[in-house]
């Protein structure tokens, strides 16, 4: 980068893993950290849910609805109530997660804007009490 105000070139910048930026994300808002697994593992439930629901319709529609012969409406009916199921379960939980991403992201943007203001008012306040020593009068 040059000493002037333009941008940065692409190749300028230097590269970081993924991982290291995350970990130094959590190390620095402690808040995130907790139930992280819990919402981790919320969010790869409701995607595998999300493949389960065609292959359930998918089951029903091959097993219940043979050609040549009468529905198996029975089958049918549980296979669609499953999926039904399967459907809202998905979608609560991920909701639940999304709200608690949301929730905990907010708690820990305002532990940092609290930790900056009290830093800054120390600052302030270390001046202050610089300048107090060092006037002549």
């Amino acid at each position: 980068m040059s000493a002037t105000n333009e941008a940065p070139e692409i190749g300028d910048r230097p590269t970081e893993p993924a991982l290291h930026i995350l970990r130094r994300g959590l190390a620095v808002t402690p808040t995130l950290r907790r139930g992280l697994a819990f919402t981790v593992a919320a969010a790869v439930l409701g995607a595998v849910g999300k493949l389960m629901v065609p292959l359930l319709i998918r089951v029903a529609t091959d097993r219940g609805l043979r050609p040549g012969s009468d529905p198996d409406l029975g089958f049918v009916l549980t296979a669609c109530g499953a999926a039904a199921v399967l459907i809202m379960g998905i979608f609560l939980l991920q909701r639940w997660a999304f709200v608690r991403l949301v929730v905990l992201t907010e708690r820990s943007l305002l532990e940092l804007r609290m930790s900056l203001f009290e830093h800054l008012h120390r600052l302030s306040r270390s001046e202050e009490h610089t300048s107090e020593l060092q006037s002549p009068d």
